[in-house]
């Protein structure tokens, strides 16, 4: 999809897991700037989200901890990207 697309979903995303599974509305945004975060990190890697394997997941978390990130924040990044 078009990058406004993508945006747009996940808007959606974030009010359905605000409405639909009622989640707290910073969860649902944690989870959606998961999101902005991974997308960034497959752009640096020119791989699309709709592409990204598991191994761009594993890759993903073991820049996070190389950043210097805590284990519960890369935890909390990675059920973002679930």
């Amino acid at each position: 999809p078009h990058p406004m697309e993508e945006e747009e979903i996940l808007r959606e995303l974030e009010r359905f897991e605000r409405v639909e599974e009622g989640r707290s509305e910073n969860t649902a945004r944690s989870h959606r700037e998961s999101i902005a975060s991974f997308r960034a990190f497959l752009a640096a890697r020119r791989t699309k989200l709709r592409e990204a394997t598991r191994d761009d997941v594993l890759t993903w978390k073991e820049t996070l901890l190389e950043r210097k990130n805590s284990e519960r924040t890369v935890n909390v990044r990675l059920a973002g990207v679930k």
